[in-house]
């Protein structure tokens, strides 16, 4: 297995367990709405700093930037598919131990309805596909993230050299 490979499954795998760890936290516990809107925020900038990261990583080994880009990519991807993973996991096998599901929260309040109620309904099968498709759109950012680390570490690299 490639190295470049081996980097994006070693990034992916834990960006796909801080997702596991957003899942649970956003719908299996009973945290705030800022605590939730905080999370969410956070959270994708954190997959791009690692993806940027993966990057960094995976220069050296590829001495250019599409195969930083690769790299990256692949963490990307994997990570977001555990992440969507476990969302519909939960939406779907899980939806009557939900105790909030925050991702359709404006929905729940302006229906009243319990998030398992919600989960089983037509929207809440929309919103929980529609949620997990639009975090796709993320795939291609982590690969120029990517790219950006590889950036990064080739001006350092050039900055390091002796006259």
């Amino acid at each position: 297995m490639s190295t470049l490979v081996r980097i994006g499954i070693r990034v992916g795998l834990v960006i796909g367990i801080l997702g596991l760890v957003n899942v649970y936290l956003s719908t299996m516990t009973n945290i705030s709405r800022t605590t939730w809107s905080t999370l969410q925020g956070g959270f994708p900038m954190l997959i791009l700093y690692l993806c940027g990261w993966a990057g960094v990583k995976a220069y050296p080994e590829g001495k250019t930037l599409g195969r930083a880009a690769i790299a990256a990519g692949i963490a990307g991807l994997l990570g977001i598919i555990l992440f969507n993973g476990a969302l519909i996991a939960v939406g779907t096998l899980l939806k009557d131990s939900v105790r909030q599901f925050p991702f359709a929260a404006e929905d729940l309040v302006k229906k009243g309805i319990a998030p398992r109620d919600y989960l089983a309904s037509p929207e809440g099968s929309r919103d929980l596909i529609t949620s997990a498709i639009r975090s796709l759109v993320m795939v291609p950012m982590t690969a120029g993230f990517g790219a950006v680390g590889a950036l990064l570490t080739q001006s350092v690299a050039n900055l390091r050299k002796p006259n």
